[in-house]
């Protein structure tokens, strides 16, 4: 049972991807089994995360939902929480409510960290190659756009073509992997250099640029693949035990890619392929061929190019100003070489190596030569007619500067049906599919899906090399070597671009005549990129009628070039000598500078020392006026405490003896009124120590002028201790003579106590 058809294309356009999501997607592999649900539960963890609250089910499931527009049912979101349960990396709060555990958090903040450190590094990455490449161009502002128009689309659509592979669609022929749209942004002469800083800025060794493309493919991959149906996924998982042996065969612009043959580095993309069976866990074992045809084209492309570049050698300047042209894929490569070449590299000793030696140096890069021509001949009904139909295409649909000759279409359809008849009469998905044709070529894929269509098959015969690495994930498990490999091969189309051939012609031809000028590499590359890149000279030279004309219009914008930077540099040596008499004007003033300088120094010198002196005679006179005043408040200071102290001493003196003068005072007044004297007498007085003797107790303490005077102290301590005896004595004494009073005066108490006894008698009788 095949997947039903899905517009992946659309689904991963609608996708929102957040730094968590593409964080943690990233370490999810296709080749392990269960890898749908593990993946959700992945998506799952960052949403947790993020919400940085506990969720239920139904929570996580609808921002799950707003997160990747797709529906993925409580069901499977039941089961990737319990996926993570196990795995310990939630946990549930309360009933049906989860939270990611503390121990994970640490984990999930470093992988968005580090992925926020990609993003930045990429930035920088491209502003850095744009301001080498095309140093005019504001990279930043770009930056932006540039994700927009041509990398967003890009990873969208390496993901859905994969997806579309698997799914078997058919409607995988329209490509988004155009930089058109983005170029239309940026001025006509600069374009080229911007295609250059793009290859540049897509070189698979610099891993940050590398992680951030594929972490975001990875990511909208995954979200977008849980389309597939079950009876899909279920065929992978079984074929994923199985080795799988394939055949791979090169189009021709992917042979030159697998001997190197463009100017951005000396490592192959398509060689990226080989490494998939160097890694011993890989279930998949691939071999790389070629069809003689193909040979001879490629062999026949490497003498036209050649031959374009004429017999002489490129000096590094012109090369370096020939790259920073319209000049790029096979071409670029051999400028590349002799930019850099110390010796005098000709276009014939760099291709003939190539042309002379193909089929050797393809077997020495393990890619084999078989023919088929016993299986499909040339003069195959079948064939001849899709070259018919597809030639008349070409002359109703394609401009005729653009279109391909009788070989090239020969070739490619050729090519198609020695690998569609070699494969399985009945072939259900892509698993069961042994051989595929390998190609860059946006037509052939455009031709592979109308013979499909009309066919009524779904598995492609024609692949890109980056859906091919990608499909090739669900068997090849994810290491530096694969990652390379997949990023390489997103950045081919980009070496094989299809410039405006007639412009391209212009340029070569160009190119041809300066090569012939023995002092061309006198001139610096700016100044011979100013010629090449000139419209005008291109529209005179191709509207010249003759080699003469083109040569003498060649010297003549040399001759140009050579008066304008012999003007400039007059000027600049007009400009010299003007600086050098501002110069010499300058030392003379500042010789008199410095001599006025040395004058005001010494001057200044002997301010500084009067100053100093001056300033010394300040401080002493102040220290003495700060020991006056001190010892002014010090005998200030002393006074007060003298007027603190007699006044302490006056207030203590007065509580413990005024106040027991006038208590005994009161006391004996008191008594007078009930006792005859002396009695009164005596009881104040004992009652004047008695309140002396506790007033000194309790305030004596308490006084600090007293306490810290011992002279005073001793006093009070002795009139303390005298006060309690001489009151008992006093009170003892004053009773033992009021008893003796009483006693003397006891005869005359009794008389009158008589005689008022008698007056009572007596009264009442009267």
């Amino acid at each position: 049972m095949t997947s039903p058809v899905t517009n992946f294309a659309q689904m991963t356009q609608r996708i929102k991807l957040s730094k968590e999501l593409i964080s943690l997607v990233h370490f999810v592999e296709l080749n392990e089994s269960g890898w749908v649900r593990k993946t959700l539960a992945k998506i799952i963890l960052s949403i947790l995360r993020s919400a940085h609250t506990p969720l239920n089910v139904s929570e996580v499931a609808e921002k799950l939902k707003e997160a990747s527009t797709h529906d993925f049912g409580t069901t499977e979101v039941q089961a990737a929480i319990k996926v993570l349960q196990s795995n310990q990396k939630i946990v549930e709060r309360s009933k049906g409510v989860f939270q990611v555990r503390e121990s994970e958090i640490q984990e999930i903040d470093h992988a968005v960290a580090t992925t926020l450190a990609e993003d930045n590094a990429t930035f920088s990455r491209f502003c850095e190659v744009v301001g080498r490449n095309a140093p005019d161009v504001d990279g930043p502002a770009l930056w932006p756009k540039f994700l927009d128009l041509y990398l967003t689309p890009l990873i969208q659509e390496a993901g859905a073509s994969t997806l579309d592979l698997i799914s078997g669609n058919a409607n995988n022929a329209t490509s988004r992997e155009n930089l058109q749209p983005f170029l239309e942004l940026i001025e006509l002469s600069k374009r080229d250099e911007m295609v250059h800083a793009i290859i540049e800025f897509f070189d698979p060794s610099v891993s940050e640029v590398r992680q951030f493309i594929l972490k975001r493919i990875a990511a909208s991959f995954f979200v977008a693949a849980v389309s597939l149906d079950k009876e899909t996924i279920a065929a992978l998982d079984a074929k994923r035990k199985k080795d799988i042996s394939l055949k791979l065969f090169l189009d021709t612009n992917t042979l030159f890619s697998a001997l190197s043959l463009h100017e951005s580095d000396g490592n192959s993309d398509v060689q990226g392929l080989v490494a998939l069976n160097r890694n011993p866990a890989a279930n998949i074992k691939l071999k790389l061929f070629v069809f003689p045809e193909t040979v001879t084209e490629a062999t026949t492309v490497l003498s036209n190019v050649a031959a374009s570049f004429g017999t002489h050698h490129y000096p590094p300047s012109l090369a370096t100003a020939a790259l920073r042209s319209n000049v790029s894929g096979v071409r670029g490569k051999y400028l590349a070489a002799a930019a850099q070449s110390n010796t005098r590299l000709s276009p014939n000793d760099y291709f003939s190596p190539y042309i002379n030696n193909l089929a050797s140096l393809l077997r020495a890069k393990g890619i084999e030569i078989i023919d088929r021509s016993l299986l499909v001949s040339r003069t195959d009904q079948e064939v001849i007619d899709d070259v018919l139909e597809l030639e008349a295409w070409e002359k109703s649909h394609i401009a005729a500067d653009r279109r391909k000759g009788y070989e090239a279409i020969m070739h490619d359809v050729y090519s198609w049906h020695c690998v569609n008849r070699y494969r399985p009469s009945h072939i259900d998905s892509p698993i069961d599919a042994q051989e595929w044709f390998i190609t860059l070529d946006n037509r052939m894929l455009g031709f592979d899906a109308f013979k499909r269509k009309g066919g009524g098959k779904t598995v492609p015969v024609c692949i890109k090399p980056s859906t091919f690495i990608a499909y090739s994930q669900f068997w090849t498990p994810r290491s530096p070597e694969f990652e390379q490999a997949l990023f390489g091969s997103l950045r081919l189309p980009l070496m094989f671009q299809q410039y405006d051939s007639h412009t391209e012609d212009v340029t070569l031809a160009i190119l041809r005549r300066l090569s012939r000028f023995e002092t061309v590499g006198d001139f610096s590359a700016d100044e011979l990129q100013t010629l090449l890149l000139n419209d005008a000279v291109r529209a005179k030279f191709n509207e010249s009628k003759s080699d003469v004309e083109q040569q003498s219009l060649i010297q003549n914008q040399l001759l140009e070039i050579h008066a304008e930077t012999a003007n400039k540099a007059k000027a600049l040596a007009d400009l010299l000598d003007e600086e050098k008499s501002k110069k010499a004007l300058l030392a003379s003033d500042l010789e008199r500078s410095n001599s006025e300088l040395l004058t005001t120094n010494a001057e200044l010198d002997r301010e500084r020392e009067n100053s100093q002196k001056r300033a010394i005679e300040d401080a002493e006179r102040i220290r003495l006026l700060d020991a006056a005043v001190n010892e002014q408040k010090i005998a200030i200071e002393n006074i007060s405490e003298k007027e603190r102290r007699r006044k302490s001493l006056g207030i203590f003196v007065g509580f413990c003896f005024g106040l027991p003068f006038f208590i005994s005072i009161f006391s004996g007044l008191i008594t007078s009124l009930f006792f005859i004297y002396p009695l009164p007498i005596y009881t104040g007085i004992s009652i004047f120590f008695l309140a002396m003797f506790g007033f000194i107790t309790k305030l004596a303490p308490l006084n600090t002028y007293i306490q810290s005077n011992s002279w005073f102290r001793r006093i009070t301590s002795g009139v303390r201790a005298l006060s309690l005896p001489i009151a008992a004595f006093i009170w003892i004494t004053c009773l033992a003579m009021y008893q003796n009073f009483l006693q003397d005066q006891q005869p005359k108490i009794v008389d009158a106590s008589k005689k008022a006894i008698d007056n009572i008698k007596i009264r009442p009788s009267e």
